[in-house]
């Protein structure tokens, strides 16, 4: 089954941070932390998508 492409240009989109999740890494030096973030967005009327996105800072992972 193949999705269809649908252009957003027209679209009245709306965006929604479903979950943000802090990640460590514990190496010798100490914790380093990263940030997850999961985000949908839609137009309410049936055209949705979804989105990971990973960096060092929260606004950066909401960016991606």
């Amino acid at each position: 089954m193949q999705r269809e492409r649908v252009d957003p240009t027209g679209l009245d989109l709306k965006e929604k941070i479903v979950h943000v999740r802090r990640v460590a890494k514990v190496t010798k030096g100490g914790k380093r932390f990263h940030f997850t973030a999961l985000v949908v967005i839609g137009n309410t009327a049936g055209v949705v998508g979804t989105a990971l996105g990973k960096s060092n800072e929260v606004p950066d992972a909401i960016r991606k």
